[in-house]
């Protein structure tokens, strides 16, 4: 509650901590720097393939891509999705799988896929 000195203090401390790393190291530095869930992702990933499990993965046909960039623009990690596309891995250690250049590809060149990574 924020009816308390107590209170307020807890409440700026929880809100810079996501607030003061945007300031001082720029766009979504609190998602590249300091997100769990990254961490978590990156980790449950690398246990699939070890394991050879299937894991929520993207994949791309570099053929069906028209290099437009929409995917790039929508990417809520402002991650270079064109030239992932292109390079045909979609494997990167900040995409959260959010779905964002899936959805905006009129081309399907990128989609999910549920299986074992190669």
């Amino acid at each position: 509650s924020i009816d308390s000195v107590q209170g307020n203090i807890l409440y700026f401390m929880v809100l810079s901590i996501a607030l003061v790393p945007a300031l001082l190291l720029g766009k979504r530095a609190f998602c590249h720097y300091l997100c769990p869930f990254g961490v978590l992702n990156i980790v449950g990933t690398r246990i699939g393939k070890f394991l050879h499990l299937p894991v929520l993965h993207l994949e791309t046909d570099m053929n069906k891509c028209t290099k437009c960039g929409k995917c790039s623009k929508v990417c809520q990690m402002s991650l270079p999705v064109t030239d992932m596309v292109q390079s045909g891995s979609m494997e990167n250690t900040e995409c959260i799988l959010c779905g964002m250049c899936v959805d905006n590809c009129k081309f399907d060149a990128i989609h999910y896929a549920w299986k074992p990574e190669k």
